[in-house]
């Protein structure tokens, strides 16, 4: 409902407000990660596709 409202009333105004204006909570910034990190998350996506050769390189 509130969405409706505010686009109806969007509608209506001359100038548009910044959007900065209309956000209740700023934007959350992104976490900068590591490359140790990255490696981590794509090792572990690996790992759970069944993807991951043990030591020695043959399955």
């Amino acid at each position: 409902m509130q969405a409706a409202w505010t686009a109806a009333a969007l509608g209506r105004t001359k100038k548009i407000p910044p959007l900065k204006k209309l956000m209740i909570t700023p934007p959350a910034k992104p976490k900068k990660s590591t490359w140790q990190e990255m490696y981590a998350v794509g090792l572990a996506w690996a790992q759970a596709a069944g993807e991951v050769l043990p030591p020695g390189g043959t399955a």
